[in-house]
């Protein structure tokens, strides 16, 4: 299913979006959802009775996608691990900083930061470039979404634990970012935005996509409708299944907290500095995936920036 949070008169509400329509997942179940972490955190018998729900839906129980907004599926996740699970990003930003292969620490085990669920986007709309950097970048990522809570999960068992997937774009600040850590993303450099959408896609959706708890999807960045990124999900290093492991150890995941996979392989301007241009005011930036649809957003610069 493909799970959507939608703007209502009333305020936001969960979502199934279904062959150009858009039903109300808390209508269907006889109970107010905001979006779909609350839709999860209803259980998991709620995800297995939308499908017959959906079935026999009434007429009016149903809206045209177009006359929907749809918002960030996960409005604020309770948690956002970022990771850097693809070798093949971490080797070409590091090369741009003088390192002629990622360090050692990348390969003794995962690494991610917590990113800031307070500045979540959804899939459309307006991205403002941070007054303190002229080096604003897009990162083309695939997050999963926890359905079900847990500690200490077993890598084996880790995707039982995984709702689904979603586009993730993990807008980056890079003079902050090298500033801060010399190109690895974390703190101010990353504390502006990320867009989530437009849909969260069920893992079940995607069984003949995943492999040894890794997907396989193209995936793509456009900038004013050129293609930026053309790449693949394929190519991990660190599969979902040890990231959503690896998270959970001596501590906590709940039911909307997003695991993002990292940046893919030539997914941001950082990897090609000398090929691409640093986003400008005006830009249009789409990022797309396989079944995963795509988002855009529009850059936006402060006056006098």
């Amino acid at each position: 299913m493909r799970l959507v949070t939608f703007a209502a008169a009333d305020g936001p509400r969960a979502g199934v979006l279904v062959e150009g329509r858009v039903a109300d997942a808390g209508r269907l179940l006889g109970s107010a959802l905001r979006d779909v972490q609350a839709l999860l955190e209803s259980g998991p018998d709620a995800l297995d009775q939308l499908p017959d729900r959906l079935s026999s839906a009434p007429a009016e129980a149903w809206t045209p996608a177009r006359e929907v907004r749809l918002l960030a599926p996960i409005l604020r996740p309770p948690t956002i691990r970022d990771f850097a699970a693809f070798e093949g990003h971490v080797r070409n930003a590091v090369r741009n900083q003088g390192l002629s292969s990622p360090p050692d620490w990348w390969y003794r085990e995962s690494v991610f930061y917590f990113s800031n669920p307070l500045t979540t986007l959804g899939p459309e709309g307006e991205v403002w470039r941070p007054r303190a950097t002229r080096q604003l970048d897009y990162e083309v990522e695939v997050a999963a979404v926890i359905g079900r809570e847990g500690s200490d999960i077993p890598e084996e068992q880790a995707l039982d634990h995984v709702a689904g997937f979603v586009l993730y774009n993990d807008w980056s600040a890079r003079e902050l970012c090298v500033n801060e850590f010399g190109g690895f993303g974390l703190h101010k450099g990353k504390d502006f935005a990320q867009a989530l959408g437009p849909w969260l896609l069920t893992t079940d959706e995607l069984h003949d996509r995943l492999s040894d708890g890794r997907l396989d999807l193209k995936v793509w960045a456009k900038v004013n409708g050129a293609t930026w990124t053309d790449s693949t999900t394929r190519d991990m290093n660190w599969s979902f299944s040890h990231l959503v492991a690896f998270a959970s150890r001596d501590s906590r995941v709940v039911p909307g907290d997003v695991i993002g996979s990292g940046t893919v392989t030539l997914g941001c301007i950082f990897e090609r500095p000398h090929e691409l241009r640093w986003l400008e005011d005006g830009d249009v930036v789409e990022i797309g995936g396989e079944r995963l649809g795509s988002t855009r957003h529009t850059v936006r610069v402060h006056p006098g920036a």
